[in-house]
């Protein structure tokens, strides 16, 4: 397995997932069926209906769409993986929510800029000085928004709030780091700071990933994957590249990271 090259995040933004497709992740989509196709099948040489061609262009089209999107979390899955192969550690992170109002783009849009907040509460302990720190010695989040199955969700379930939205994250940790002693018992120790002050943050529920990090990226990114949540607005990338960042407000960055 290749080491991870140094800044490999850094190109990585959190607008469109273009930039993934062209960037890292090689195009792997199968040849579309034509008419073409239709008639090599067919041995007399006609296409008795149109109706019968469409069915195969719209099972094409479907599976395309959710092989695109694996082919994503695949990417990133491997990203990962190619990180703990150099000593890093990784953690499934789960963040729910109080009740929000607004519209669905616009709780999506509160949760993710809460969520970056708590990335940036949480770099600050990892890192003396993270907005001028390389990409490579920051901690990595990669996060997307889910919606729980329909037949799983309780009525009192955290989840239930928001028309069940929360965030699911993979978080990846440097092996050198300024926080000692277990990522779990910190979450705990500090959930009122990364409920923030507005609290805003319901829990922020910490579990190490310990095998297969392919399969828990595919449970972070199953809502995009199955096309419930699109990718624009469900993924949240972090640390965010260089041109996404024009000051320290962007980061949130708490007092003490700059000390």
């Amino acid at each position: 397995m290749p080491a991870a090259l140094p800044g490999i995040w850094l190109p990585i933004t959190n607008i469109q997932s273009s930039v993934i497709d062209h960037q890292v992740i090689a195009d792997t989509r199968p040849h579309e069926p034509s008419i073409d196709d239709e008639l090599i099948d067919n041995p007399n040489g006609r296409i008795q209906s149109s109706s019968r061609l469409l069915p195969i262009i719209r099972s094409w089209q479907a599976g395309d769409r959710n092989r695109h999107e694996q082919t994503i979390a695949s990417g990133y899955g491997q990203l990962i993986a190619n990180r703990l192969d150099d000593g890093w550690s990784a953690y499934l992170v789960t963040v729910t929510f109080p009740h929000l109002v607004g519209p669905r783009h616009v709780l999506l849009a509160r949760m993710r800029n809460e969520v970056q907040r708590v990335y940036s509460t949480l770099v600050t302990y990892v890192h003396r000085r993270p907005r001028t720190a390389p990409t490579d010695k920051l901690p990595v989040l990669i996060g997307v928004a889910d919606l729980p199955v329909a037949k799983r969700e309780k009525a009192n379930s955290p989840s239930s709030c928001n028309g069940g939205l929360h965030f699911h994250a993979i978080l990846v940790l440097p092996a050198s780091s300024r926080l000692r002693g277990s990522v779990v018992d910190h979450f705990a120790s500090n959930a009122d700071r990364y409920a923030g002050s507005n609290r805003f943050v319901a829990n922020v529920h910490v579990v190490p990933v310990t095998h297969d990090i392919h399969r828990a990226t595919d449970y972070v990114f199953k809502s995009v994957i199955r096309r419930r949540i699109s990718y624009e607005d469900a993924v949240l990338v972090l640390p965010r590249s260089r041109s996404e960042l024009s000051s320290a407000d962007q980061w949130g960055l708490e007092r003490r990271g700059a000390k």
